[in-house]
């Protein structure tokens, strides 16, 4: 490839920046293109610049690990409240106490879900970016 025809790697974004597509469920690399097709669903790629959302498999562990940490940093302050401050809920049955909490943190952590998997998106490509239109792990980081 001449040098004329080589396209210069974009620069790296702002760690701030790099939160924000993060925090809104943009591509990590434009800025633009949406990271989910639907509410669970997530895209194979940018519909705008073509970056690979899925670097490798079991990528998005760390993401799943990210969420259940925030759920229970959540659910935790919240149950203790509630124990300390609504005395009525000890005269809940353990399994209507159970049911409310476990449904509770099923819904805290699928509303956390996408917030989850678009951070760390954005942090690991903040940290080592790719090239859109190619496998990262064909690429030297």
């Amino acid at each position: 490839m001449s040098g004329a025809s080589a396209k210069a790697p974009a620069p790296r974004r702002q760690f701030r920046e790099a939160l924000l597509c993060g925090l809104r469920e943009r591509c990590p690399n434009c800025g633009r293109g949406p990271m989910f097709r639907g509410l669970f669903r997530m895209r194979e790629e940018c519909p705008v610049c073509h970056l690979s959302y899925w670097p490798e498999s079991g990528y998005y562990v760390g993401a799943m690990y990210l969420d259940y940490i925030v759920s229970f940093l959540v659910i935790a302050p919240v149950y203790m409240a509630c124990v300390i401050f609504l005395p009525q809920m000890a005269s809940l049955s353990v399994w209507k106490m159970m049911a409310i909490w476990v449904s509770g943190g099923v819904l805290l952590s699928l509303g956390l879900m996408r917030y989850a998997y678009s951070f760390w998106l954005a942090l690991d490509f903040w940290v080592s970016p790719w090239e859109a239109g190619k496998p990262p792990e064909l690429l030297s980081r």
